[in-house]
Formats: structure tokens, C-alpha cells, sequence
């Protein structure tokens, strides 16, 4: 487990697949009415997982994700699966 996340290059020097965090992810979710909220969630990519901080004081970054990705956010007690 790696504190940051890698660059693809970084990725490309690495064996396995690699764990990391600390920019503690997060997703944006826009409502009809222009609500808009970001939730931590877990990301998966194809060489790496960036997992989420719990903590209320930490922040959250939203991410941006590839199409290969699976992305999963946290609302209070459930994890979603987002397509």
C-alpha cells in the first residue's frame, strides 16, 4: 500500500496492483434542481485503488474517472455501485 496515488508512469515501474490514498476521493453528484454534493467514494482503475478518508475534516477531491474504471460512493451506511 502506497500513500499517494502513482502516474502512469510510476504505474508502469510497478509490479501488482497498487493501493493507495491520500487524496482521499471523491464523487460529485448534481441534482435537477442544482444541488450538488461530493461523497467519498472508491475508486478502482485498472492498476490501482485510491481509497477514501472517513474522517469529517479531511476534504475530498472530486476525480475524474476512465470509462474502465469502477467507481464506488459511499452514502452513510451503504456502498453504490456507480455506471
Amino acid at each position: 500500500m502506497l500513500h499517494r496515488p502513482l502516474t502512469e508512469t510510476g504505474l508502469q515501474n510497478q509490479a501488482g496492483y497498487v493501493f493507495c490514498g491520500h487524496i482521499h476521493p471523491g464523487i460529485s453528484l448534481v441534482g435537477k434542481g442544482r444541488q450538488q454534493i461530493t461523497l467519498p467514494c472508491f475508486a478502482f482503475g485498472t492498476r490501482q485503488a485510491i481509497l477514501p478518508s472517513f474522517g469529517k475534516f479531511t476534504g475530498r477531491v472530486a476525480i475524474r474517472s476512465n470509462k474502465t474504471d469502477r467507481i464506488f460512493e459511499i452514502a452513510k451506511d451503504q456502498v453504490i455501485a456507480i455506471d
